[in-house]
């Protein structure tokens, strides 16, 4: 079983006229089942397959005015990697993963457009290449 969790918070600022500020906060839940294969006895392989699901937020002001970004979404992933154990309960290795994600995305505007704006997006990626290090317990 996989579980992975992972999150991150960004805040930037200004103060040049006029004084400008913004921040990016985003969480994802990775859930997965994985199979390792034993290539020598201290080498293994595995194949990971599972569900991922986001949430992002970004918000920008600029005076007195904000506009902020809401995402929710989902997906699937799968990874293949290697893991050399340098000890019965650490692993040092790398991955190579291909995510397919959905977002659905909402913008509050403020006056004079309050009308919000929505948009869907589907995401693939092919090259996200890791160095990993695993505890084993």
């Amino acid at each position: 079983m996989l579980l992975d969790l992972n999150g991150g918070y960004t805040h930037g600022s200004t103060t040049a006229s006029p004084a400008s500020h913004g921040n990016s906060a985003s969480a994802s839940l990775s859930l997965g089942t994985r199979a390792y294969h034993l290539l020598d006895p201290h080498v293994y392989r595995w194949t990971t397959l599972g569900l991922s699901f986001i949430y992002e937020r970004q918000s920008a002001t600029q005076g007195t005015v904000t506009q902020t970004m809401k995402g929710y979404g989902a997906g699937v992933f799968v990874n293949v990697g290697g893991t050399w154990l340098v000890t019965p309960h650490l692993g040092l290795g790398a991955q190579w993963q291909v995510d397919l994600t959905y977002t659905h995305n909402s913008t509050s505007a403020p006056f004079p457009n309050p009308n919000p704006g929505t948009s869907d997006v589907v995401t693939v990626e092919l090259a996200r290449v890791a160095l990993t290090g695993q505890f084993y317990f």
